[in-house]
């Protein structure tokens, strides 16, 4: 199992040169082993090259959106040949006796980014990081893959984006950087829904606290291109927490096996209270599906749904909520949708008239017909209607089951009163064909107990796990760091502890912000606890915080600052984008080391400082 992260990215962007368009940038630098020796006395040898670049500088255009698409296109993806097999990214970290591959995204187009990699990480001690910086903003999200499964990662939202790659042994790993995706600058879904739109989290979603945990917002991939759609985690009669997820067939219609396999499940994406947030709510993904089953892809026969079971199991820290199921032929006079419309976080819209039976856009009664008609009803803090990104959502009963998905229709803020169309559940159960992959029946009833009703499974709220994640992994001297908690379990206790970190521990729920005023790798404990059970969660060398380098730009010399603890036997190189070794001499006062390039050129530089609890590579850039 890998753990695959964003945090904060301390280095400024590299741009070099590059044409028009979606261009690739190769910077390939080699330096030949070399033997420096600082003004300590210590001599190092190591073999650098620079980071693989990538520019991405296109601007998508908007055309795909006006087109009569369904559900409505995003973005497109660019095939890249971005792989470890290059000379080009690797570093040797010599204080750790460890290589590292660095990739470097650099994002002029404004856009969002999704990345879709290949892989074969076999070698147990390999870690793969990636770090975001968007001007002064930060912004960090975490994705925990199996080795044998696919990885994708997005969308993000940076000026630069970085991979990196740590292992013990280089021809032991593969990783590639097959295709990125870029998304419509209006497309990355936070912030763009109507303002008619009602959070999950306001009084009408009071009752449905549980089956909110199950809905999650799909980034679909067929072929080059992106969309948006929502769908539900399901139970099953063996009520075996397998990961079935059901959506609408119209979702990646005719979407292949590798299609699937890069589709990106986001879970938890949602404000915390009713009102809408200032910025985008961390969510926790799962990449890959398979197909199990379908309708057929006519709307005006079919009910339109789409049954798969996730490539992953959900993690039990995500909270995830198998929601049940209703499939008689019938409808109650009040209920709701959960979802995501235009990929926004989880909204949820109300209806206080019993749907219709009908055709897909029809308006006459017919019992046998494959839709529910649903006209949607305001509500205290709203009238939530649908949009595109909710294609696929889950339609609940007043009894919070499962009647429904969402195929399409024409309700918005500006029409709210106009009638959306969910595919019958009761027909997605075995109308649309006599096959198992046309059917819902064979693979939600496996033991064929014929049951009508299903209830919602979730994980026991007595079994607690802690987990959570922070605002940045990688800092420098002095910064703070945030922290976010995502315990799950009838929890009474937290318990902190941040080794090197100030404070140095708390009992809230929530730490506040951490402040480390030296360099080194930290370990982050969390202890969650009741009356009778408790759990523990450790993670060693979390934060990672190197020195500070100011001024930078730098017209002379430059400071590095190690913090309150100056390391035994610092190891220092520079060198220049092209890969030349810089000459230097240092100036060493109280826990700082004055440099003075010596005959250095304008431009970029990077400053390697190896101790003996790590490596860090600093990015300098000089004016004369």
């Amino acid at each position: 199992m890998l753990e695959f992260r964003n945090s904060e990215q301390i280095h400024k962007n590299i741009k070099p040169a590059g044409i028009a368009g979606f261009t690739v940038v190769f910077v390939v630098f080699v330096l030949n082993s070399f033997l420096l020796k600082t003004s300590f006395g210590q001599s190092i040898n190591q073999q650098h090259t620079a980071p693989m670049v990538y520019k991405v500088n296109s601007v998508p255009q908007l055309v795909n959106r006006e087109a009569n698409e369904f559900p409505l296109r995003i973005g497109y993806t660019q095939k890249t040949e971005l792989s470890t097999k290059s000379n080009s990214g690797w570093f040797f970290l010599a204080g750790e006796k460890l290589y590292q591959w660095q990739l470097r995204i650099t994002n002029e187009s404004q856009s969002p980014l999704v990345f879709y990699f290949d892989k074969n990480l076999k070698s147990a001690n390999a870690n793969l990081v990636v770090e975001l910086s968007n001007g002064t903003k930060k912004q960090s999200q975490e994705m925990t893959v199996s080795d044998s499964l696919p990885l994708a990662y997005g969308p993000v939202y940076g000026d630069q984006i970085v991979f990196e790659l740590t292992v013990e042994d280089t021809n032991a790993v593969y990783l590639a950087l097959d295709e990125i995706g870029v998304l419509y600058k209006d497309a990355f879904g936070f912030g763009t829904s109507g303002d008619c739109e009602v959070n999950v989290n306001c009084e009408e979603g009071a009752s449905l606290v549980n089956q909110k945990q199950g809905v999650a917002r799909v980034l679909v991939k067929k072929g080059s291109g992106l969309f948006y759609c929502s769908g539900s985690l399901i139970n099953n009669t063996r009520r075996d927490f397998a990961p079935l997820f059901l959506t609408a067939n119209h979702c990646g219609q005719n979407a292949t096996e590798a299609d699937y396999a890069q589709w990106i499940f986001a879970f938890n994406y949602e404000a915390e209270g009713c009102e809408n947030p200032d910025t985008a709510p961390v969510f926790q993904t799962l990449t890959g599906a398979r197909l199990l089953a379908q309708s057929e892809d006519d709307v005006s026969v079919d009910s339109d749904f789409k049954l798969l079971s996730l490539l992953h199991d959900v993690p039990q820290h995500y909270r995830p909520y198998f929601n049940g199921w209703n499939r008689e032929n019938s409808a109650t006079a009040s209920g709701h949708v959960i979802h995501h419309p235009d990929g926004d976080i989880k909204k949820i819209s109300s209806y206080t008239l019993r749907p219709l039976s009908t055709a897909y856009q029809g308006g006459s009664e017919n019992p046998d017909a494959p839709y529910w008609r649903v006209v949607w009803s305001e509500t205290e803090n709203g009238h939530g209607v649908t949009e595109g990104g909710s294609s696929g959502s889950p339609l609940f009963d007043d009894n919070e089951l499962i009647i429904g998905t969402l195929t399409g229709g024409l309700a918005s803020c500006d029409s709210p009163l106009t009638p959306d169309y969910f595919g019958k559940f009761s027909f997605s159960w075995n109308k649309n064909g006599t096959l198992a992959n046309e059917q819902l029946a064979p693979w939600l009833d496996p033991e064929q107990t014929g049951v009508m009703r299903l209830s919602g499974l979730g994980y026991d709220p007595e079994v607690l796990t802690a987990y959570f994640m922070s605002q940045h992994r990688k800092i420098i001297v002095g910064q703070e760091v945030g922290f976010t908690n995502l315990s799950s379990g009838n929890i009474l206790d937290y318990e902190w502890f941040f080794e090197g970190g100030q404070p140095e521990q708390s009992t809230q729920k929530d730490p506040g912000m951490i402040t480390f005023p030296r360099s080194g790798n930290f370990d982050v404990r969390l202890v969650v606890s009741n009356e009778s059970v408790s759990d523990t969660l450790i993670l060693d060398d979390y934060i990672k915080v190197s020195g500070s380098i100011y001024p930078n730009p730098v017209t002379s010399s430059f400071t590095l600052d190690f913090g309150k603890e100056f390391p035994e036997n610092p190891q220092l190189i520079l060198f220049d984008l092209r890969g030349r070794e810089i000459e230097f001499s240092t100036v060493k006062m109280d826990n700082k080391l004055t440099i003075n390039p010596i005959n250095h050129q304008n431009g970029i530089h990077f400053l390697h400082v190896i101790t003996a609890d790590q490596a860090e590579i600093h990015k300098v850039l000089m004016i004369k």
